[in-house]
């Protein structure tokens, strides 16, 4: 039989040993293009900017297919101009990913907030009065 040495250490466990933060406090607006009609769905918007923004509130315009996100992230310049939105389609012996090509355009909620008090029709379909309470501060 095979010995196997075992090694102790006197050290605090930590919730936080080997992981990083960052602080998503950047109020922004995104715009997105390009997302497939089938896939206007809250979850699939939410999940494709999962990784650069934390989504508080969203419209749609249907006629232009045109998403307005309003959230916090860590700063504009982390918003990327592109992404890639990927959809499961079941086949008979398993799934098939599709990925579409999304464009994204990201602004400070301050630039955005002018929009919305109506100097664009862009973000009409927000509620306004739940994107003003939102951003209170």
């Amino acid at each position: 039989m095979e010995m196997i040495s075992v090694v102790t250490v006197d050290a605090w466990w930590c919730g936080d040993y080997g992981s990083g933060s960052e602080k998503w406090e950047t109020k922004v607006t995104i715009t997105i293009r390009d997302v497939p009609l089938h896939a206007n769905k809250k979850e699939s918007i939410e999940s494709l900017l999962s990784c650069f923004c934390d989504v508080q509130t969203n419209s749609y315009d249907p006629i232009e297919n045109i998403h307005c996100v309003y959230g916090y992230a860590e700063s504009v310049d982390k918003i990327p101009k592109n992404g890639h939105l990927k959809l499961k389609y079941k086949i008979e012996n398993g799934v098939v990913l599709k990925s579409f090509v999304v464009s994204f355009e990201g602004h400070m909620y301050n630039e955005a907030l002018s929009k919305v008090n109506g100097e664009d029709d862009e973000y009409d379909g927000v509620d306004r009065d739940l994107l003003i309470e939102l951003w209170q501060e």
